[in-house]
Order: C-alpha cells, then structure tokens, then sequence
C-alpha cells in the first residue's frame, strides 16, 4: 500500500489533463480547510450532477478524496468525519492540485 502523501500526489498527477476535476476538488479541500466544522463542505454526494459532469470517471478523482480521509458511505456519498479531518493531508491536497494547475498536462488540456 502506498502512503497517504503518495496517494495524493499520484492523484494530482492523474487528475492533471482534467482541469474542472482539478479545480473542483482544490475549491472542496480549501472550503474543509477554512471551515472544518462546516458538515457541508465535508460531504460529497456522487449523484449530483455536477459530481457526475466534474469528477465522475475522471481518473484519481474520488481516490484523492479517500486519501485526504473521505470515507464511503453507501455507494452515493463520501463523508469526511470531523474526527478524521488533517489538516497536513488537506495542505498536501491543496499543493499537490495549485502544482497540478502549473503542469503542461493541465494547460495544454486548458485550451
């Protein structure tokens, strides 16, 4: 098994050719980071569609997610409970994806 900083970082590199899962997915891990208490920025729901038309399929999408602590419950939504919020995987997440929009992948792909 990987470590959790690896997970992140591979994720962030897949997720790179695909700038709205990039953004998406720094916008949700910036909103726990400022406002962990906050049970709305620390739930996904996977039948929405903008999960589907932004994150669904995209690869390392839902695998960055479970690597910042999110868990699956049921098979529609991920939770990230309050306990589990870390703050130093969250930081990892948010540089990996920030160094993951300077990527030629993700530029050319921009366009």
């Amino acid at each position: 098994d990987k470590s959790k900083e690896e997970q992140i970082l591979r994720c962030a590199s897949r997720l790179a050719p695909h700038p709205p899962a990039v953004e998406t997915i720094l916008r949700a891990l910036t909103a726990v980071r400022n406002d962990p208490s906050n049970p709305k920025f620390r739930r996904v729901d996977k039948s929405t569609a903008g999960y589907q038309r932004t994150l669904q399929d995209k690869p390392g999408a839902e695998d960055m997610l479970l690597a910042v602590n999110f868990r699956r419950v049921g098979t529609n939504e991920l939770i990230l409970d309050p306990s589990a919020v870390d703050h130093a995987l969250l930081y990892l997440g948010i540089s990996a994806l920030e160094e993951a929009k300077n990527s030629a992948e993700y530029k050319e792909a921009k366009q």
